[in-house]
């Protein structure tokens, strides 16, 4: 095994909430990310995010956030703060807080097994990365499949019935 295998055990994992909508609610999901952009920027072990967009016709938008390790991602998940970004609103027609707008979600979990940083510096010789004939090493990422319902860290899509999607 590599180095660069050997430490992927304490390298960054990655969370993906997998949110459908409905036809006409993309945008409704886009403006209630940003209304919360940066709400989890300062929790411990947190790296970063993206709301992805379909552009192929699909109603499925993904979040892909970076956590330093599960420890730190489980540690937000079980925080106030989770919990106030994904409480399910009140039936139609009482006011206070926003309808769902998630149809349904599924929550992926990816460790990360290679890359390249996009500017040509890659592990390996030549360009390479490290195994035999430029294939990394060590276990892919493998997705743990609907592991609960665990929403991105602007925390605003909730799914059917007030249920949160995350």
């Amino acid at each position: 095994m590599s180095a660069s295998c050997a430490s992927i055990e304490g390298m960054t994992v990655i969370k993906i909430n997998a949110i459908t909508v409905s036809e006409d609610s993309g945008d409704e999901l886009a403006r209630r990310f940003a209304a919360r952009a940066g709400a989890v920027d300062g929790q411990d072990g947190f790296e970063g995010f993206e709301l992805l967009q379909p552009t192929d016709g699909r109603t499925t938008w993904l979040v892909v956030t970076r956590w330093r390790d599960d420890a730190a991602y489980q540690a937000w998940a079980d925080s106030p703060a989770f919990g106030h970004g994904h409480r399910a609103g009140p039936p139609a027609g009482e006011g206070g807080a926003q309808r769902p707008v998630g149809i349904s979600s599924e929550l992926w979990s990816f460790a990360v097994a290679g890359g390249s940083s996009g500017a040509g510096q890659a592990d390996g010789p030549a360009g390479q990365a490290d195994g035999p004939a430029g294939q990394a090493e060590g276990p892919a990422g493998q997705a743990e499949g609907p592991a609960g319902q665990a929403e991105g860290p602007a925390g605003q899509a909730d799914g059917p019935a007030g249920q949160p999607t995350g």
